[in-house]
Order: structure tokens, then C-alpha cells, then sequence
């Protein structure tokens, strides 16, 4: 049998359904908010992990182009400060960029990204 003392702190009181509300889903404006010179644009790209991930790439367009940074959704998860490599849609060459920022939308994720070396030329012709 458990000897069961009684707790010093009072029982924990959850608030009543309804009562809190609900949080609230990203949305891909507030990412963009973060970057000031940011502009809507449509760029079909290809991104993928830089290791170890052989034909895995995902289809997807950046959707705003900042001064020295574009705005995607992804159905994958990317962190902070990781490395992806971007190259457009009729491109072969791939673009090395780093996650700068994430947020997390309804079914998918907002992220932005800089280049490692700059602006490929295929964004600043768009």
C-alpha cells in the first residue's frame, strides 16, 4: 500500500473550455514583416538538404524577395541556421543559403533564407 502524503501547494484549477482563446496560426505576412524591404514575387524553385539526401528535394516558390533574402512555404521542417540548397526550376546550379527565420503555419512552414554567397543572378532577374 502507498503512503500518499498531502501536497503543500493547492490543487491546480484549469480554466473552463472557451475561456482561454485559441492560439493563433502563422501567417506568412508576420515572416515577412521581419524583413522591411521584402517584395511579393514568383520564383519556381527546387530546395533540398545539402548531406546525405540524394534525389530528396522538394518543389516549392519563393514568394518574397527581400534584399539579401528570399521567402518560401516548405512541407518539410527546417531549423534555424541550417543549410539548404536552392537553384531555380530551370537551373542546374545550386545556390548554398541559410535559414535566417521559421514560422510555423497552419500545414506547412514559412521560412526565409540568405544566400552564402550573395544573391544568385537567377533571383536578381526577377
Amino acid at each position: 500500500m502507498l503512503n500518499i502524503k498531502k501536497s503543500a501547494f493547492p490543487p491546480l484549477r484549469l480554466p473552463a473550455p472557451g475561456a482561454l482563446p485559441p492560439p493563433k496560426q502563422g501567417d506568412i505576412r508576420s515572416l515577412v514583416s521581419l524583413f522591411p524591404n521584402a517584395k511579393p514575387v514568383y520564383i519556381p524553385l527546387r530546395v533540398r538538404p545539402p548531406f546525405g539526401t540524394d534525389g530528396i528535394c522538394e518543389k516549392t516558390s519563393a514568394l518574397y524577395l527581400a534584399r539579401d533574402a528570399v521567402i518560401f512555404l516548405s512541407d518539410r521542417a527546417h531549423r534555424n541556421g541550417e543549410t539548404l540548397l536552392l537553384r531555380h526550376f530551370a537551373s542546374a546550379d545550386e545556390n548554398p543559403a541559410t535559414v535566417v527565420a521559421v514560422l510555423y503555419e497552419e500545414t506547412r512552414m514559412a521560412v526565409a533564407v540568405r544566400f552564402v554567397d550573395g544573391l544568385p543572378k537567377w533571383v536578381e532577374a526577377a
